[in-house]
């Protein structure tokens, strides 16, 4: 890195990192409930029970294999300091919002101070954002940042093998970051007039072995958990794009909301003034995220939040460029001539453009406040408390439930999943209805009874199979109309009472 490379990065990288520390002291380890479910793969590598969520069980039930490859290995080398893997997933979430922060100041064909001034305001935006803050953990920060480092390195300085390099680990870490290669080198070769050759060998050359390998240890390259999902799809509560919206609603005020809207719509018209959309970098991402989102909505699986963070961070710095280039306008047009040239003049500008933004980094800013130190996914507190008390029954009994990433990494008894993740034959029980006799027949140990998922997962009302298990415990849930979640103990078949009370 050239020493003006590394000044232009200093001031936004002082104060993003300062913001990644504040955010980081306070979900630290934390993340959402899916993202448990890599973490237990992870874990289990980590500890010699091979890439597995219930070891002797070869199911990929995760759509990170790779990513969880690599926080077994970080956590293997820095257990001893304390650092294990759900702290290895804040600590690579936040470098990847970080570093995202940091690549517009990069950006060699916009003056300095415009490099740095939306660096800062898309970095906050970005660091601070309820819906980034819940989904610490995922491996989609990271591919966020992996994918828009390859398109800059490959297109903007010319370095295909370092491009591919990149991009081939984003798809090692979830293998839909594929549409990023091929949105990537379909740009180059538009541009070039000649295929990428030396991009698409250095993406393919580590991924092939990485899918041989997956086809050979479960029999398939592609997650169980897709099938899982799209068993969800057809009781999903509403259309796609609305729940996307109704997500965005809940993160964000309608006013801050509609304000986000704006200014990306007011950003992408001035990239288009100032630098056309034939620039590549803007091309490529572009067809990125258009084909993301179109993939996920004909593959036909429910919404998840953490598919569409690259679109709300395409938002992000849309928004902050909107802004500072509404503020610039205004600093040309209301200041006097001699003093909008000036420093100060340009000062003045982002300042407006902060103001601009406010209303959304003060409503993001008062959820860092309220939920300071507090888990983000309003579920980790009683599952990670109905985990640690199966965890404290001897041996080893299977589980049955629904939501298995929390309550499944802090327990550590084998589960079956009555989603289908990690367990396959529940998704053909769950097509012709027969999950209560998928129970009566694999006959585990305990059961989590979930009120929420009772209409869906109707097991125990089965005439005689609630008979087989009674309540050992409850544990208070203490969102809305959740209710208790209780767990069951199957009754020894001879007609005892039991070993636990």
């Amino acid at each position: 890195m050239s020493p003006r490379v590394a000044r232009s990065l200093l001031i936004p990288g002082v104060a993003l990192l300062s913001l990644a520390v504040v955010v980081g002291v306070s979900f630290w380890g934390y993340s959402y409930d899916d993202a448990f479910i890599t973490y237990r793969y992870a874990d289990n590598l980590a500890t010699g029970k091979g890439l597995t969520y219930n070891p002797g069980e070869n199911v990929l039930g995760t759509t990170a294999p790779g990513y969880a490859v690599a926080l077994a290995a970080l956590s293997r080398l820095t257990r001893p300091l304390g650092l294990w893997v759900p702290q290895w997933g804040t600590l690579l979430s936040l470098a990847a919002l970080v570093v995202a922060g940091l690549l517009p100041a990069l950006w060699r064909a916009r003056p300095a101070p415009e490099r740095l001034a939306v660096s800062l305001l898309f970095g906050s935006l970005a660091l601070t954002s309820q819906w980034n803050v819940e989904l610490l953990g995922a491996e989609t920060l990271p591919i966020m940042v992996l994918v828009s480092a390859a398109a800059v390195v490959a297109l903007a300085f010319h370095r295909p093998v370092a491009g591919g390099l990149l991009v081939a680990i984003a798809m090692l870490f979830r293998l839909d970051a594929g549409l990023a290669a091929a949105s990537i080198g379909v740009v180059w070769w538009w541009k070039r007039k000649r295929f990428p050759a030396a991009f698409a060998v250095a993406g393919l050359a580590p991924v092939v072995p990485g899918l041989i390998w997956l086809q050979g240890r479960f029999g398939s390259f592609l997650p169980n958990s897709l099938a899982g999902k799209q068993a969800e799809y057809a009781v999903a509560a509403m259309p796609y794009t609305l729940a996307e919206w109704s997500w965005l609603r809940r993160t964000l005020p309608l006013v801050a909301c509609l304000l986000l809207l704006a200014l990306a719509f007011a950003g992408m018209l001035a990239l288009r003034r100032r630098a056309p959309w034939t620039h590549p970098i803007a091309l490529a991402l572009g067809l990125w995220l258009v084909s993301h989102e179109g993939f996920y909505r004909l593959v036909r699986v429910p919404f998840a939040p953490w598919y569409h963070v690259y679109l709300l961070n395409g938002l992000f710095f849309l928004a902050a460029y909107g802004a500072l280039a509404a503020a610039e306008a205004a600093r040309v047009h209301l200041l006097p001539e001699r003093l909008a040239s000036r420093w100060e003049g340009r000062a003045a500008a982002v300042l407006g453009a902060g103001l601009l933004l406010t209303p959304i980094l003060f409503s993001s800013f008062r959820y860092l406040e309220s939920h300071w130190r507090q888990p983000p996914d309003p579920r980790y507190a009683v599952y990670a408390e109905v985990g640690e008390f199966l965890a404290r029954i001897p041996g080893d009994g299977r589980v049955a439930m629904v939501e298995i990433g929390v309550v499944g990494y802090f327990s550590r008894k084998p589960i079956l999943d009555l989603g289908g993740l990690v367990s396959p034959p529940a998704i053909a029980a769950r097509k012709h209805g027969r999950l209560p006799a998928l129970i009566e027949e694999l006959r585990p140990c305990y059961l989590v009874d979930t009120p929420h998922f009772r209409s869906e997962y109707p097991v125990l009302e089965r005439p005689g199979l609630a008979e087989q298990y009674r309540t050992i415990a409850t544990f208070e849930d203490e969102r809305p109309d959740r209710g208790r979640i209780r767990v069951l103990e199957r009754v020894p078949a001879m007609g005892g009472k039991g070993k636990r009370r």
